[in-house]
């Protein structure tokens, strides 16, 4: 497992969506490294096709394979990965983002149930998807609203997987032009030191 886990991570690395073919398949791994590996390697694998070129059929491949995976998939450390991965494709229509826009704001419903590990992916992944696609497509009034609220999830002040959690959320705030006076104010009685 730690050798296809390189593997994959290798071809990723190469970025090149002509090796998505060879990575797809890994993200049914039985083993939650692997899966976390490939999805990480097809974000990579398509870091190159830029938004400006020719449509490539990867692309396509890719977004609905982590979609349909991001369902599936019950390993809160594999869905937080592909949340992100998903965030920071490089969409080509207003349609793609708002489909990605929609399977991210889900995963932030009832923050406080989530697993922390899902929980950043979702939010770095809205983060990613924001300021990527500000162009084809702002971030409605939900995903406004759930970022609003991981951005002040209460926790433990020892907890620093939800601060870290917290911190990513008021990026993708602040990329989305979330923020107002009073979730400021909200934000700074947080006992994270980085976040204040």
């Amino acid at each position: 497992p730690a050798l296809v886990r390189q593997a994959v991570r290798g071809l990723g690395r190469f970025e090149r969506p002509e090796l998505v073919a060879h990575i797809l398949p890994l993200l049914s791994s039985p083993r939650a490294a692997v899966r976390r590996e490939a999805a990480n390697a097809l974000g990579q694998a398509l870091y190159t096709a830029k938004r400006e070129d020719p449509e490539r059929p990867e692309l396509t491949r890719v977004t609905l394979a982590l979609l349909n995976r991001l369902r599936l998939e019950t390993d809160p450390q594999v869905r937080g990965v592909i949340a992100e991965t998903v965030g920071r494709l490089p969409h080509r229509t207003t349609t793609a983002v708002a489909d990605a826009e929609v399977a991210l704001q889900a995963l932030a419903a009832a923050p406080s149930q989530q697993p922390p590990a899902l929980l950043r992916g979702a939010m770095r992944g809205l983060d990613f998807l924001i300021r990527g696609n500000q162009k084809l497509k702002t971030p409605d009034a939900l995903t406004k609203e759930r970022l609003r609220a991981v951005a002040v999830l209460a926790s433990d002040p020892s907890d620093v997987e939800l601060a870290a959690v917290r911190r990513d959320a008021w990026l993708a705030v602040l990329a989305a032009t979330a923020a107002d006076a009073s979730l400021v104010d909200e934000g700074l009685d947080d006992q994270d030191a980085q976040e204040i």
